[in-house]
């Protein structure tokens, strides 16, 4: 009496072992198992063994072939230059079929891309915990509705979660408040031409200020290293907090000292964060 039945499945133009089986057992045993992990677009056949309380027969003929059809590679949502919650919401394009297989990576302010991490969902969004001052990335493929054949990985966006202004080093006369309207809840001010907030071992190929504007803010300016980026005034009409103020591109990462100057006297500059980018 047959126990069990054992597929296999092999590559239909050489018939080589793809390595991937399926089992089914009991007395009878199932009719019918499904064989997971083969490549989507790969073209195979399956042969078929039986069990009995002997021993293991003969594999069957090979069956007629069939050809995996591939997923489409969906692709990762606009994503924001810059992040300033305490988590990105990755949005998913395309139909996934059986699902999304999400990778993703991390490249902190003054090091490099760490490995990829993954994870899996039937959502069309999925939310991360994000670190300051690090920069994300996100691909995405699919899985098709057999739940086994995946697409290619899409291409890469990213954003980057800015430094909180409490990771600068301060010369000079500075305020250092909290608010729930401001980037992390923390803030640092100076209404004195010549103070500083330093951030040094930088590695970075965008860089942005978040700061608060007013009508009667003062101007800051920004070095990398001794040379002057930008000047900014953060003058406006109309006041704001949270504010990203590009301040430089450069065409590939760059490693340095990032200097926040106060430009002007008895008129308030407030910082609220020190944006670093590796891409």
């Amino acid at each position: 009496m047959i126990t069990g039945y054992t597929a296999t499945a092999y590559a239909a133009d050489s018939f080589a072992s793809t390595g991937r089986t399926c089992t089914v057992t009991g007395t009878p045993p199932a009719t019918g198992c499904t064989i997971t992990g083969l490549p989507s677009g790969g073209t195979f056949v399956v042969r078929v063994t039986a069990t009995t309380a002997i021993g293991t027969g003969l594999a069957s003929a090979a069956s007629a072939p069939i050809t995996l059809k591939s997923a489409r590679t969906p692709a990762v949502g606009a994503l924001p230059t810059w992040s300033l919650g305490a988590r990105v919401v990755v949005p998913l394009l395309g139909t996934p079929g059986a699902g999304f297989d999400v990778r993703y990576r991390r490249a902190p302010w003054n090091g490099s891309f760490g490995p990829y991490g993954y994870r899996s969902t039937s959502s069309p969004s999925v939310a991360f915990a994000v670190l300051p001052g690090s920069t994300y990335c996100f691909s995405v493929r699919g899985r098709d509705a057999s739940g086994f054949a995946s697409s290619a990985w899409s291409p890469e966006r990213c954003t980057a979660v800015p430094l909180d202004d409490r990771s600068l080093s301060r010369s000079g006369s500075w305020r250092a408040g909290t608010g729930s309207a401001y980037y992390r809840s923390t803030w640092i001010a100076s209404t004195t031409s010549g103070a500083t907030a330093v951030r040094t071992s930088v590695t970075a190929r965008r860089i942005a200020i978040v700061a608060s504007t007013c009508p009667t803010c003062g101007s800051i300016r920004v070095y990398w290293g001794s040379t002057l980026l930008r000047t900014i005034s953060l003058a406006s009409s109309a006041g704001a907090s949270r504010r990203t103020i590009t301040v430089a591109a450069f065409s590939s990462p760059r490693s340095g000292t990032v200097t926040v100057k106060v430009a002007t006297s008895g008129r308030r500059v407030l910082i609220d964060g020190l944006a670093i980018s590796r891409t």
